[in-house]
């Protein structure tokens, strides 16, 4: 993803699309988060962490 709102907003929006968000986003060496699509395949999204 380009930015931490751009994780933030999918995961949002996954719902409006058929998809779940189990959890928000979390910082973890990256800033992240998963969802899964209406067929049950999970995703990760990604903003990479600036050093």
């Amino acid at each position: 993803m380009d930015s931490q709102e751009d994780v933030d907003l999918a995961l949002q929006n996954a719902p409006l699309y058929g998809g779940t968000a189990p959890a928000e986003a979390t910082i973890d060496r990256k800033y992240g988060g998963y969802i899964t699509d209406p067929d049950g395949h999970l995703w990760e999204l990604v903003y990479p962490q600036q050093k």
